[in-house]
């Protein structure tokens, strides 16, 4: 009896850790990207990360002598099995410019997920069939953007101000096509003005009435138990307390 318990404890601990650590395992290349150019692109599949994973290293071979500081784009493919973005991406690629994930089972974005990579200019977060919710905070650290797509997933609820940092001239793609709430892309063929009738679109049709505010801890709605979280930007991590 002892001896189950025991190996039951081992289960449960080995299971934390590697929940809140992943090795990252990239095949590397280059590739042309629409308003980016070329990039130097990690791409992953098939990992999982809780709300406290982070990175912890990187695998895979490099090309033509490039190293984790060349990388400029990274793309995951989650296969619906990815709830949370992992942290601590910029500790091993530190000039990130451009994310995009795929079929992620991720059902929120909660606003401080991008944080850490302040030369952001490029997101594609699209058929994630989870997805319906997107703060307002999400691009307060990352004002430099120009493509932004959020095309067939399932957004309902988008955060008023989440286009408040951005200017808005520059941002030559904007996509949120087949979505709960809205059906629309616009590209800046040097107007904006369809781009800014879409933002205004989004702020009609999928609003976020009740989104927390910036002193208001966020709450997982995927827990049976209330996980409340919020960055803790001193050790630059996502922070975490449940509440019953």
């Amino acid at each position: 009896m002892k001896f189950k318990i025991l190996f039951a404890i081992f289960i449960i601990f080995k299971f934390v850790v590697i929940s809140n650590s992943i090795t990252i395992n990239c095949e590397f290349s280059t590739i042309i990207l629409h308003a980016v150019g070329y990039v130097y692109r990690c791409y992953t599949t098939n990992i999982f990360a809780s709300l406290t994973t982070s990175v912890t290293s990187i695998t895979g071979e490099h090309l033509d002598g490039n190293k984790n500081k060349d990388v400029t784009a990274l793309r995951i493919d989650g296969n619906f099995i990815l709830p949370f973005f992992p942290r601590n991406f910029s500790n091993f690629f530190p000039n990130m410019k451009s994310i995009t994930i795929y079929s992620s089972a991720i059902e929120e974005l909660f606003g401080d997920e991008f944080d850490e990579f302040l030369q952001l200019a490029y997101i594609d977060i699209s058929y994630n069939r989870n997805l319906h919710t997107i703060s307002s905070r999400l691009f307060e650290k990352t004002s430099n953007m120009i493509y932004i797509w959020f095309n067939s997933n399932q957004i309902e609820k988008v955060g008023r101000d989440l286009f408040a940092p951005i200017d808005v001239s520059k941002l030559q793609f904007l996509g949120f096509s087949d979505n709960q709430c809205i059906d629309r892309q616009e590209v800046n063929n040097g107007n904006t003005t369809a781009i800014i009738s879409l933002i205004n679109e989004l702020t009609q049709k999928c609003p976020y009435n009740n989104e927390p505010s910036k002193t208001t801890t966020l709450t997982s709605t995927t827990r049976k138990f209330k996980k409340c979280f919020y960055w803790d930007r001193k050790s630059k991590s996502r922070k975490i307390r449940n509440e019953f």
